[in-house]
Formats: structure tokens, C-alpha cells, sequence
């Protein structure tokens, strides 16, 4: 369920195996790229990407499958009702803020959508009026989005 950007997928693989951005550079991608990447402040094109993968050892596909993919599969998860119960409200606010940091407000709006009924149907009446604004600010967006 964790949600990670590729900068974080490639730093997180990096610091576990124990090597150094200079290590993980070689020759081929200069250092300071390198930490831009892995900091979310530039992308990297296919074959830096391949050339991590394959130097990480880890999997090409899992590397390139960006935030947005990741929410629309932990929503899947989640409507599949696949998510134990005592996790479930954890797990969508997490997803949640990621929809919400990256601007996917439809996704936010859906994910706020499924916790508003799961607090209801909890008689969970204190959450309900903490996101209650935050629900009525995605659905502005969405309309505001829609007419533009």
C-alpha cells in the first residue's frame, strides 16, 4: 500500500543495498542528476532508468509505475474491500494525501468519497465533521476543473 515516487523507489533500493550515489552513477549519469532524481526535482528518460533498474537489481515496471498508478491500484484494493477493516481508514488517508500532494482530485475526490460512507456506516460522527470541508473542497475543484 505504500506509495512511493520513482526518486524514492530508487533512493530506498539504493540506501538498503548500501551503495553510494557516486557508486550507483559509475560513469554513465553524473552525480548531481543523480540526487536530482532521487529528490523528485527532475525525471529521468528510459535508459538512466533502465541502467538503475538493472544496477539496483530491481524491476524495470516497479520502478517506472508512478504515484497515480499506484493510488488507482490501492483504490482498487480498497472497493474489493480487500483492505482490512481496521486498516482501512489508515490505509485511504494515505492515499488520500498522496492524490491530494499531486493534485489528482478525482482520485482524492472517489478516496474521500469511500471514507465519508465508511465513517458513516461506523457512526464515526467526529471524522465525518473533520473531512467534511476537506470532501466540499474536492468537489469544487472537480466542478471548477470540469467547466474550465
Amino acid at each position: 500500500m505504500e506509495i512511493l515516487s520513482t526518486g524514492e523507489k530508487i533512493k530506498r533500493a539504493r540506501v538498503y543495498k548500501g551503495i553510494t550515489l557516486k557508486e550507483l552513477c559509475g560513469d554513465k549519469v553524473s552525480i548531481s542528476k543523480m540526487s536530482c532524481i532521487e529528490n523528485g526535482k527532475i525525471k529521468a528518460d528510459k535508459e538512466i532508468l533502465e541502467y538503475i533498474s538493472e544496477k539496483l537489481g530491481i524491476d524495470y515496471s516497479y520502478l517506472v509505475r508512478d504515484v497515480k498508478e499506484q493510488i488507482v491500484s490501492n483504490l482498487e484494493l480498497i472497493r474489493e474491500n480487500s483492505i482490512p477493516e481496521d486498516e482501512i481508514d489508515n490505509v485511504i488517508n494515505h492515499n488520500l494525501n498522496y492524490a491530494i500532494q499531486y493534485s489528482y482530485n478525482d482520485l482524492a475526490f472517489q478516496l474521500i468519497h469511500i471514507l465519508f460512507k465508511f465513517y458513516v456506516q461506523k457512526s464515526k460522527v467526529e471524522n465525518i465533521q473533520l473531512i467534511i470541508s476537506q470532501y466540499y473542497d474536492l468537489y469544487q475543484k472537480i466542478i471548477l476543473a470540469r467547466i474550465q
